[in-house]
Parts: structure tokens; C-alpha cells; sequence
């Protein structure tokens, strides 16, 4: 019987990332008297933090407009945020004892090391009388009328009054996270939207890319699904071997995502010249007609990488013939390519390279005050298992620092 007091908690915090961290403090500053126990399959607190923004840490966004977030209900997003939102959490780091840069909109860790992060939640986490289980893994939980059993490999199980479920989404295995819990969440009536990969490159069908490979070009992407703009996106884009990368890439991933799970027919439209129409990119190829192709190339090289500049031309002798002195159907053909180079989506990295989660529970199921279950009472949802996503530039974490703290507010209150 005495074991089994100790394993008893008023809360069990069931991952130990952003949002269980910031549930964690949340809930002991709500009520300081609660037994909480905080649980992660990791060996250490906030592993995944120590990835975010390429180490660096960029933690939120001054740009905190809707558009930065996906979700199938943008405007539950939105009342979260404007419950705990970008202001909250400033404060809440400055307090810990942060100091903060903003660099393009983007905040970051003064220092520039994303680690110190993690270190601040964590060393408040140490100065609570809290329980910390690391290296668990929990498999079965079990529901009962006045809580929840939560079995793992370590033998005896915890027993918790009120569970906040922060397990993330199926995003980077490699970092402890594999979508363990939706099956379990669907077994007990949430709805939840298909997971999908979301933030991570793609890969094109395209001949010849690893030539290609480490060059970047400035331009813009619309998304073609079944042959209809579903998404666009601009900045500087990343040739890999498989396809493409960099941030415009990543934050068309999640519908090029969704589309390949719903086998829908997926293509990307590439316009490497956004700063001209197409008219003026036709008149500055009928101003190298007469060129040959190895003079056209460095014509082209002054707009593109030279390595995209030969592989137009070589495209457009594949086409229409070799280029001994261009012609006007040469000229108009290599326009159209630099303006709508389309090319076919046949995949994505998937999990291991994937930043975040494109969907999960829906927020309908969800009290958007406590972030308490419509469906199972005493149990709270935050963070990445919610079907919330945003775009890069810290806009994942401020979902996970807003629906966390809610979280564990509101079961430290409903205690």
C-alpha cells in the first residue's frame, strides 16, 4: 500500500517536451501544493529544444497573424494564443531569466545558444518539488473514475487524478517522438485528423538533380494539387539530390503532405524570375537570339546560378534542338521554363526529417480555456498532438508554450 502511495500524483505530465515543461511550471505556480509527476521516454527534459532553429533556439515570432498557423479550426488557434500568447511568453522567459534577441521578427536567446532554453525550464523544473521519470516509456493507460493508471516499462504504475498528455506528434522518432498515443486517444472518441509529416524537404521527379544539388535560387512555388493552386510560398529554395529544401519548401510541405496521403496528384510550379512578368523575361531572351548556347548560358548566368542557367538550355535543346544560334521558339520556350518550371511531388522525407505534425485531435474536442477533453474528463491535451501546425520561425513552439501553460493551469485549478 505504501508503494503504491508513492506512486500516486494529483498530475502526471505525460511528455517532457516544450508544452510538458511549460505544463509542468504552469501547474505547480497554479497550485504549489499538488503532487505532480512528469514522465518522458528521453533521458533528459526538452531534448527536442536542443534541434530547434539549427540550435539556435528561435523560441516565437513578433508575427503572430493567423496565416502562421494551420489548423481545421484557425479561429480556436487564435483564441488560445490571445489566452497565453506572444507577450505572456516574453515575459514568462524574462522572468526566468532570458535574455532576448529579434532578429527578423524571429526570437532568439540573446546568447545565440539555443540550449540555455532548456536549461532555464528545466533548472525551474528542479526548484519544484516535482517527480521527474525519465527514460519511461509508457504503453498502456488506463482509465478509471477518479483518474488514470499509467503502466510502462519499469514495473509498478503511476496513478494520477488528472493526465496532461504532451507526448508530441510522430515528428523526428529519432528524438523520442513517434505518435504513440493516437490510437489510444482515438479508443477513448476524439476525433483526430489524419497525421501527416509537416516542415521537411521534398522529392521531385526530375532528371539530372544531383547535378543541381547544394545550388540555391531565389523564387517563388505554388503547389499543384490535381492541377489547382493549393498553397505558395517564396524566398531562397535548396537543390538537394532527391528534390528540394529550404524554408518555402518546408512550409509547402504540409499540404504537398496531406495531398500524397489522400493520393492525390501533386506537382510544384516553379518561377525562378518572380521580379519579372513573363513578357519581360521573353524580351530579355529575344535580346540573346542570334547567341549560341554556350553564350546564352552566360547571358543567363547573370540572373541564375550558372549550373540552373545549363540545365534550362539543355531542356530546351531536349525540346525544340540544338542551340547553334537561338530563335525566337528557343527564346519563348526558355521564358515559359524560368517563369513555370513544373515539376512532379512524388514524396517527402518523412518523419525522420520532418520538423512538426500536420494534424492530430481536433480542437473541437478540446475546452479551449483549460485545454481539458471534451470526451474524457481530467484529461488535458497541449502541443504538437493537437491538430495545430505553423510555419518556421518559431511558430511550433508558441503553440507549444500557450497550450502548455493553459494545460497545466487548468488542471492545477480543477484540482
Amino acid at each position: 500500500m505504501a508503494n503504491e502511495q508513492r506512486q500516486s500524483y494529483d498530475i502526471a505530465i505525460l511528455g517532457g517536451g516544450a508544452a510538458g515543461m511549460m505544463a509542468a511550471i504552469a501547474a505547480h505556480r497554479t497550485n504549489p501544493l499538488l503532487k505532480i509527476l512528469i514522465l518522458d521516454k528521453n533521458d533528459q527534459l526538452g531534448r527536442k529544444l536542443l534541434a530547434t532553429g539549427n540550435g539556435h533556439c528561435n523560441f516565437s515570432n513578433a508575427n503572430q497573424a493567423m496565416e502562421n498557423y494551420r489548423s481545421n479550426d484557425s479561429q480556436a488557434v487564435g483564441q488560445v494564443l490571445k489566452s497565453f500568447g506572444l507577450q505572456e511568453t516574453l515575459v514568462f522567459f524574462q522572468q526566468l531569466g532570458l535574455h532576448i534577441r529579434c532578429e527578423e521578427d524571429r526570437y532568439y536567446p540573446r546568447s545565440n545558444q539555443g540550449k540555455i532554453v532548456r536549461e532555464l525550464l528545466k533548472s525551474e523544473i528542479d526548484n519544484y518539488p516535482l517527480t521527474q521519470q525519465l527514460n519511461t516509456s509508457v504503453g498502456k493507460i488506463e482509465v478509471f473514475p477518479h483518474g488514470f493508471c499509467l503502466s510502462s516499462q519499469l514495473g509498478d504504475p503511476f496513478t494520477a487524478h488528472k493526465l496532461i498528455l504532451c507526448s508530441g506528434g510522430a515528428a523526428a522518432p529519432q528524438l523520442g517522438t513517434s505518435g504513440d498515443f493516437y490510437a489510444w486517444l482515438q479508443n477513448t472518441g476524439h476525433r483526430i485528423l489524419a497525421p501527416v509529416p509537416a516542415l521537411m524537404p521534398l522529392q521531385l521527379e526530375m532528371d539530372h538533380l544531383k547535378k543541381l544539388a547544394g545550388v540555391r535560387f531565389e523564387g517563388k512555388a505554388s503547389l499543384l494539387v490535381d492541377g489547382k493552386e493549393t498553397a505558395k510560398a517564396e524566398g531562397v529554395f535548396l537543390w538537394t539530390n532527391y528534390g528540394v529544401s529550404g524554408i518555402p519548401t518546408l512550409e509547402l510541405s504540409r499540404f504537398a503532405s496531406r495531398a500524397l496521403y489522400e493520393q492525390k496528384q501533386l506537382q510544384l510550379s516553379l518561377d525562378f524570375l518572380p521580379e519579372f512578368d513573363l513578357t519581360e523575361v521573353r524580351n530579355l531572351a529575344f535580346s540573346w537570339m542570334t547567341q549560341n548556347k554556350a553564350q546564352v548560358i552566360i547571358s543567363l548566368s547573370g540572373l541564375l546560378h550558372s549550373e540552373l542557367a545549363a540545365y534550362f538550355l539543355s531542356i530546351v535543346e531536349r525540346e525544340i534542338g540544338v542551340i547553334r544560334s537561338m530563335h525566337p521558339g528557343q527564346a519563348c520556350y526558355l521564358a515559359e521554363l524560368l517563369k513555370g518550371y513544373t515539376v512532379t511531388v512524388n514524396g517527402s522525407k518523412g518523419w525522420a526529417d520532418a520538423q512538426t505534425t500536420c494534424g492530430g485531435v481536433l480542437l473541437s474536442e478540446i475546452d479551449l480555456t483549460t485545454m481539458e477533453s471534451k470526451r474524457l474528463k481530467n484529461l488535458f491535451i497541449a502541443g504538437e498532438v493537437l491538430d495545430v501546425d505553423g510555419n518556421c520561425g518559431g511558430y511550433n513552439l508558441q503553440w507549444a508554450w500557450s497550450s502548455g501553460f493553459l494545460a497545466g493551469r487548468g488542471a492545477a485549478v480543477s484540482e
